[in-house]
């Protein structure tokens, strides 16, 4: 039975950690809570995969993630040494422009300084 790890730790304008939210939508959703892993510290990407990697021994994982965001989460996981398969979830249009653009500026900071 497949597991489900949330990582995201609690932003300053975030009433819970992203990880919470995210268990909770899965439960809402009928994704029973003991199939649901939870790493609620990270506060970037790659803390996501890097602490996530070592609370629960993960070499190999399937990384649900908005479309823009997959391609510097797949060059972090490579980093780490993670296999990573990427399963994308579309993003609202009207955020599409605002996100792609920094994204941008985030895969070249992980290009640069190999985060």
């Amino acid at each position: 039975e497949a597991k489900v790890i949330v990582s995201g730790g609690q932003g300053e304008d975030e009433d819970i950690p992203e990880a919470q939210s995210m268990r909770n939508y899965l439960m809402v959703h009928g994704i029973d809570e003991n199939r649901i892993l939870m790493e609620d510290q990270s506060t970037n990407t790659y803390e996501n995969l890097k602490f996530s990697m070592d609370l629960y021994d993960v070499k190999h994982a399937v990384v649900v993630s908005n479309t823009y965001h997959l391609y510097r989460t797949k060059i972090i996981a490579k980093r780490l040494g993670m296999k990573m398969e990427a399963l994308a979830a579309e993003t609202p249009m009207r955020s599409k422009k605002k996100m792609y653009v920094r994204e941008y500026a985030a895969i070249m900071k992980t290009i640069l300084f190999d985060r």
